[in-house]
């Protein structure tokens, strides 16, 4: 008899296993997979699969869609524009802990070519301030406000 924490373990394994082929491709978007196909390649029974499945549901990275199998999804653009939004929002709280010795030298070229990409990506937010001047706003270094994107 299986006890309940080796369930759960096997459910946490499985999750994870899937979820790193999702991530990575493995599991190919827009595809569908058949529960016993996916519960043989990571070597779990379809239980604990079904309810890494579920897990997996409530991250919007697949569907179980009944007699066809666990559909990969694709991300939308709205998903994709959140993503990128977080990732600025990283990028730009990175910036401000920045020290003015960090502002020189290859270090400044590379900062400067990221702020112009930055600027391009996101052109909504550059209209009005432009990630360098957001950049200026942020660090405490006056160095580091000059960047300007060439």
């Amino acid at each position: 008899m299986i006890r309940p924490s080796m369930k759960k373990n096997l459910t946490n394994y499985a999750y994870e296993e899937l979820r790193s082929r999702v991530l990575s491709n493995q599991l190919l978007v827009g595809h569908y997979y058949l529960e016993q196909k996916l519960a043989d390649q990571i070597k779990v029974s379809r239980t604990p699969l079904r309810e890494a499945c579920i897990r997996l549901v409530e991250e919007g990275l697949v569907d179980i869609i009944p007699r066809k199998g666990i559909y990969i999804r694709p991300i939308s653009i709205k998903e994709l524009q959140e993503i990128y939004e977080v990732i600025a929002g990283l990028e730009l709280q990175s910036l401000s802990l920045l020290t003015a010795q960090h502002c020189q030298g290859e270090v400044w070229y590379q900062m400067a070519r990221h702020v112009k990409g930055l600027n391009k990506l996101y052109p909504p937010i550059t209209s009005k301030h432009g990630w360098n001047t957001i950049l200026g706003f942020t660090t405490p270094y006056s160095d580091c406000r000059a960047i300007k994107p060439y």
